[in-house]
């Protein structure tokens, strides 16, 4: 699994160092095409007309169900036609999904430029607080 550094060119955080778009992007689809823990998708276009990303980062029977998850989450969130029973029974089998915007505000470089070295933490790290996490 690549390492931010090993994509950057430097450790992220690394003074007078920031790391622009493309090569942000281009960390996280070296982090897709390395494992099974990370999906890259394409959300659509940036206020720029670039491509904005979204990078999906779990365990990897997760990954294969993701479809069923965002069913799940889905039928969740609208709650049309969906009793208690229902909602208990899709809530015991879905997952919990946490949105990280790593890029609100465009004065603010911090968040972008951590993503990288949180997504390889997440993606690698095999505690058993992380395997938690991603499962």
């Amino acid at each position: 699994m690549p390492t931010p550094e090993q994509v950057l060119g430097f450790r992220p955080g690394a003074d007078h160092k920031l790391a622009d778009y493309d090569t942000l992007v281009r960390y996280f689809r070296a982090l897709d095409a390395a494992s099974d823990r990370v999906r890259v998708v394409d959300v659509g276009p940036t206020a720029e007309g670039r491509t904005m990303i979204a990078a999906i980062i779990s365990s990897e029977a997760n990954q294969r169900r993701l479809l069923r998850l965002r069913q799940i989450s889905r039928r969740l969130a609208l709650a049309r036609d969906l009793d208690d029973r229902q909602a208990r029974a899709l809530a015991a089998e879905g997952r919990a999904i946490v949105w990280i915007d790593s890029g609100l505000h465009a004065s603010e470089v911090a968040p972008a430029q951590h993503a990288p070295e949180l997504a390889f933490r997440v993606a690698t790290e095999e505690s058993a607080e992380m395997r938690r996490i991603r499962d």
